[in-house]
């Protein structure tokens, strides 16, 4: 057995050919990769030569095979002395293209730098509410271990004012899961392209799952690629978040006894801009342009609910409204279809 080393495109391919030659391909890069495939003389009495159809990346081949990235005109020297006797045709066979970002870290750290953006809503959020909690009576560990445990900003205010009227920790977690019950669209937004993964990733992705996250990883999702490791995405978009709550909670918590009233200050309504520029990129066509129109209009109409739910039953009919269309879309499409098919019976009989 030997290996060598190709450094194209910028980067390094580790490959190895054994005595019965197959393909390893220790990690794949950014561009077009062609695999060439080298077929000896002496075996050019096969009829057909390869089968290039059924050749895969780690697929046994009978003949020498290697992964290269590289221009298609481009040719690579190898030196073997095995094969001094027999020299190779070298054969170019298009495989895939492979996504931009195809390891664990650059999938980790591409998700980290897409959720900067959006910790202008989240940290002033955060502050915010490590002061209020000293206020609503919490202590300092109890106002850190908040952030820590719960992860959920409106829920959190809310349960600190619930917290600060002495009202029972049934209702108080009741509260929470009402407000809290928009998670559930978005876990399922994210269970097809989740649903792979083991226990040990869905919990842990489940509970660090935010706003800011949900958009940031459901876009990455709907990118059309082949990248295996799009939850290292998710992972890095989850826990930096989590890390700049905790940090910005813990701020708030250390400062907040110098603020006489935080909330009088408006920064939270820098997260209300940052769900504006959340929810832009996604308004993509008139059905979901109708959908976020009629959520806005109910959300305002409501906003006097109790313990935010005005914000649910707003998600609901912007939900309901997006799924009426698109069965509206539906349905006219069915009957587009058997008009066409009817018309045409119609002239073969004719």
């Amino acid at each position: 057995m030997w290996s060598k080393t190709l450094d194209s495109c910028g980067f390094g391919i580790g490959i190895s050919l054994f005595s019965r030659p197959s393909l390893r391909v220790g990690a794949i890069g950014r561009t077009l990769c062609v695999q060439r495939v080298g077929q000896s003389r002496g075996d050019a009495e096969r009829p057909g030569g390869i089968p290039t159809q059924s050749l895969g990346p780690t697929q046994s081949v009978g003949t020498r095979a290697v992964l290269i990235c590289s221009a298609p005109d481009s040719r690579l020297q190898w030196t073997d002395s095995s094969s001094s006797q027999h020299p190779i045709i070298w054969q170019d066979v298009i495989v895939s293209t492979v996504s931009p970002i195809s390891t664990r870290r650059a999938e980790f750290w591409a998700g980290v730098r897409a959720t900067i953006p959006l910790l202008i809503g989240g940290a002033p959020f955060a502050l915010i509410f490590g002061a209020l909690a000293l206020n609503s009576g919490l202590s300092l560990a109890g106002a850190a271990g908040f952030s820590a445990i719960v992860f959920a900003g409106s829920a959190q205010f809310i349960a600190a004012g619930l917290v600060a009227s002495g009202v029972s920790v049934g209702f108080i977690i009741l509260t929470t899961l009402i407000v809290n019950l928009r998670h559930a669209l978005y876990g399922a937004t994210l269970a097809p392209h989740t649903a792979h993964l083991p226990q040990r990733w869905l919990i842990p992705l489940a509970f660090w799952l935010t706003d800011e996250t949900f958009v940031v990883v459901a876009s990455r999702y709907a990118a059309d690629d082949d990248s295996p490791h799009k939850h290292w995405y998710f992972f890095g978009s989850a826990i930096f978040m989590y890390v700049n709550w905790q940090a910005w909670t813990w701020l708030g918590v250390l400062v907040g006894q110098s603020i006489p009233n935080p909330g009088a200050w408006g920064l939270d309504f820098a997260l209300v801009v940052t769900f504006i520029g959340m929810l832009v990129p996604f308004v993509k066509n008139r059905k979901i342009l109708l959908a976020v129109l009629a959520a806005g209009a109910v959300a305002v109409l409501v906003n006097g609910l109790p313990n935010k739910m005005g914000l649910m039953v707003a998600s609901l009919v912007g939900v309901a409204v997006g799924v009426g269309l698109d069965w509206l879309e539906g349905k006219g499409s069915d009957t587009k279809a058997h008009s066409r098919r009817g018309t045409k019976q119609k002239e073969e009989v004719a």
